[in-house]
């Protein structure tokens, strides 16, 4: 049986605008982004640098995830 091989494009610009849009509707309530495990294999680190400055605060499943998030984050709630 042969390997089966694929693709995914993340497209983080859009990830971030549909963010802010969601964002946009919540009348100015704070907005959490979850990228915990590993941001749902979309990436942790690319995920969280895209939506830093615009997350209020970030969700991760564990003190790790934490600290890989704060190192490069603005300051932001964990």
């Amino acid at each position: 049986m042969g390997s089966v091989r694929f693709a995914l494009n993340v497209d983080l610009g859009r990830i971030r605008r549909n963010f802010n849009r969601i964002k946009d509707g919540l009348d100015g309530a704070r907005a959490l982004a979850v990228v915990k495990s590993d941001a749902y294999g979309l990436g942790l680190e690319r995920v969280a640098q895209a939506l830093a400055g615009t997350a209020d605060m970030f969700g991760v499943v564990d003190v790790d995830e934490a600290v890989r998030v704060s190192h490069f984050s603005v300051p932001t709630m964990i």
